[in-house]
């Protein structure tokens, strides 16, 4: 039998500040946000038992959620 996990995925965010939509993501799972080093354009959210993987995206195209 297959058995797969949800590891991660990455939220696409059209916007101006990449701080709040940030801020608005983790209040959903309630994950503090952290940058990453060198990546102006992705907030982190802290997973605090470190099974999932969640990183918010600043695009310039239409806003989306990606698996």
């Amino acid at each position: 039998m297959h058995r797969s996990k949800l590891a991660g995925f990455i939220i696409d965010c059209q916007t101006e500040s990449l701080e709040a939509a940030a801020s608005f993501w983790s209040g959903a799972p309630g994950m503090p946000t952290r940058t990453l080093p060198g990546e102006a354009q992705y907030l982190k959210l802290t997973d605090p038992s470190d099974r999932l993987d969640i990183e918010v995206q600043l695009v310039s195209h239409p806003s989306r959620v990606c698996g």
